[in-house]
């Protein structure tokens, strides 16, 4: 028992645990860079840009530590603020700080390009790459997660027919994916694939909403049970 909150002591705070995490993060990224750097910095005099150890350290260490930042962003922190662009960027900064470092340590042993050196742009390109669609893919999912928030407050509600059904255990509980037949405002006919909880077998009334301006979206049906 404790007489102060526990809450307020500097290292359970959000921000004491979003820098500590982002700190770690860094320090991967930072070690992966010097790694690769080191491992193919050697000279044309044999002279080695970063020690082999040191270089061979870093590499080993580099994702462990990159992964535990991610990890501790991820569950230590509380709230919204556990979502961090570190974390969802995670891997392909890896592979961008890989290349780059690779990249470096090519050019100081002035080595000619080949197939093999071709890799290190590579790794840079496909990090750039997996950035720009994790971003579209989040941006894609907060923009469905909006029109079904919309459908599930003011939407036309509905009933339709399961023309499909196939139940499975999801976290331990019995689900069912369905596909439902139903008719808009406008006698249209339409279906839609979605899962609910519980059991549903062919020929089940589901409830249904929808928003007649976002049809075309997948996100624009929620199926539901009564």
């Amino acid at each position: 028992m404790s007489l102060v909150d526990p809450d307020t002591r500097w290292w359970r705070t959000n921000q004491t645990r979003i820098l500590g995490t982002n700190l770690l993060m860094v320090l991967g990224l930072g070690t992966c860079f010097v790694g690769s750097w080191g491992m193919l910095g050697l000279g044309a005099d044999g002279a080695v840009w970063v020690p082999e150890g040191v270089a061979l350290a870093c590499i080993i260490a580099s994702l462990p530590v990159l992964i535990g930042g991610a990890l501790l962003r991820a569950f230590l922190v509380d709230g919204d603020a556990g979502e961090s662009r570190m974390v969802r960027w995670a891997l392909p900064l890896y592979f961008i700080a890989n290349g780059t470092g690779a990249l470096l340590g090519e050019d100081q042993t002035q080595v000619q390009w080949n197939a093999g050196i071709m890799v290190s742009p590579l790794f840079i390109a496909g990090g750039i790459v997996a950035i720009l669609v994790i971003e579209l893919v989040r941006r894609h999912s907060r923009a469905a997660a909006q029109v079904r928030d919309r459908v599930e407050r003011s939407g036309v509600t509905t009933s339709g027919t399961v023309t499909r059904a196939k139940s499975y255990s999801l976290n331990y509980h019995l689900v069912t994916r369905v596909t439902v037949r139903f008719t808009d405002r406008n006698g249209q006919e339409r279906w839609a694939g979605q899962t609910v909880a519980g059991e549903a077998t062919t020929g089940d009334v589901l409830k249904v909403r929808y928003s007649p301006a976002d049809l075309g979206r997948k996100a624009a049906v929620v199926v539901s049970r009564r």
